[in-house]
C-alpha cells in the first residue's frame, strides 16, 4: 500500500485562501495587503511576462515549463494560459507546463469572483474550474486544451519529513 506524504496533519483537510474583499478583490489580513492591484492584468505582463520572455519562449520551444511560488487566485496563470491560446505556437505541438506551489488555495467561488474584474480572462479560467477540485491538500493536475497543463502542488516546508 503506497504511503501517502503530506506537510498537513491530515491530508484530506482542505485550507482555502482566508480573505476579505474590498471592492471586489481579495485582501489577505495576514499579509495586511491585497493580492494584487487593480490593473492586474497590465501589472502581470510588466511583471512576469516581459521579464520572463515568456512569449519568446512561446515561439523558441518545443515545451514551456513554468514555475510559480504562490498560486494565489491563479491570475498569473491565467494571464499566461490565455496568451498560449492565443499563440499560434501552440498549434505546432509545443506544450505549457506550468507548476505552481501553495499554502492555501483558492475556491472555486473565490476564484468566480476574482475573475468577475478580468473577464477577458473567463475562458480559461472556466476551462480551469472544469477540472479543478480543491478537495484535499494534494497535488492537482490540471489538463487544459490546446497541450496546456497545470500542476499546483501544496507548500512543501515539511514534505519529506
Amino acid at each position: 500500500m503506497p504511503i501517502h506524504h503530506s506537510c498537513f496533519n491530515n491530508p484530506f483537510e482542505v485550507k482555502f485562501q482566508e480573505v476579505d474583499w474590498k471592492n471586489n478583490f481579495p485582501y489577505s489580513h495576514e499579509y495586511d495587503d491585497k493580492f494584487f492591484q487593480d490593473d492586474a492584468v497590465a501589472e502581470i505582463n510588466d511583471i512576469f511576462i516581459q521579464p520572463n520572455r515568456i512569449l519568446d519562449r512561446f515561439q523558441n520551444s518545443s515545451g514551456v515549463h513554468i514555475g510559480e511560488l504562490g498560486f494565489g487566485f491563479g491570475l498569473n496563470f491565467f494571464v499566461t494560459a490565455k496568451l498560449w491560446l492565443e499563440s499560434e505556437h501552440n498549434k505546432n505541438g509545443a506544450t505549457l507546463e506550468y507548476l505552481s506551489i501553495e499554502e492555501a488555495l483558492p475556491s472555486k467561488a473565490q476564484i468566480l469572483k476574482v475573475i468577475k474584474n478580468f473577464p477577458d480572462l473567463k475562458e480559461v479560467c472556466d476551462h480551469f474550474l472544469e477540472e479543478y477540485e480543491p478537495i484535499h491538500n494534494d497535488i492537482q493536475r490540471i489538463n487544459l486544451p490546446i497541450r496546456q497543463q497545470i500542476n499546483l502542488y501544496p507548500e512543501f516546508r515539511c514534505y519529506f519529513c
